[in-house]
């Protein structure tokens, strides 16, 4: 299913996600349900909220079987990393009614012995004349992995991101980031 992303990605599972909680009326039934005694399962959380992901059947497999139960790549559980990262940002945002912007980062270096998910969460610097912080930024950083790259013919999907890298000659350049 896709690709990876070369360096930074929001891709299109992730800002269904930021769809999802950046819907006000959904954010405490969601905080909810991620803090139940016994949580539901993450994909779950998304197919009973009335403003939910909206996950075609790929998407939910790739999701479930290749990041959060059985994945190949990251040696550890990832579910439990998601969800209380989840639970953060939605601590931050819920009592400044911050919205919430997601990316994710391949590239991270595995630790001896494991390949784990980490959610990183912070909290916009205060601006503006209210000196208030304007959104909650989650990023997820995995290791990179080896993937294969998109099939001949297959369009390349592009993020409203840039990178400035050293060209062939160490000139710097810019290049769109595919996802």
């Amino acid at each position: 299913m896709g690709s990876m992303p070369e360096s930074i990605a929001k891709g299109h599972i992730l800002r269904k996600l930021e769809t999802v909680l950046n819907h006000r009326p959904n954010r405490q039934r969601v905080l909810n349900k991620l803090l139940a005694p016994v949580p539901a399962p993450l994909l779950t959380l998304a197919a009973t909220n009335p403003h939910n992901l909206k996950l075609t059947a790929g998407e939910e497999y790739h999701v479930r079987e290749e990041w959060l139960i059985k994945s190949n790549w990251l040696t550890q559980p990832a579910e439990p990393i998601a969800r209380q990262g989840l639970v953060e940002a939605l601590k931050r945002a819920m009592p400044q009614d911050l919205d919430i912007d997601f990316y994710w980062i391949c590239g991270g270096a595995a630790p001896p012995g494991g390949k784990p998910l980490e959610v990183f969460i912070s909290t916009s610097t205060p601006k503006g004349p209210a000196n208030a912080p304007h959104q909650v930024t989650v990023i997820f950083l995995t290791p990179s992995v080896p993937w294969p790259p998109p099939p001949p013919g297959q369009l390349q999907k592009f993020e409203d991101i840039v990178a400035v890298k050293p060209g062939g000659t160490g000139d710097p350049v810019v290049v769109q980031v595919p996802y």
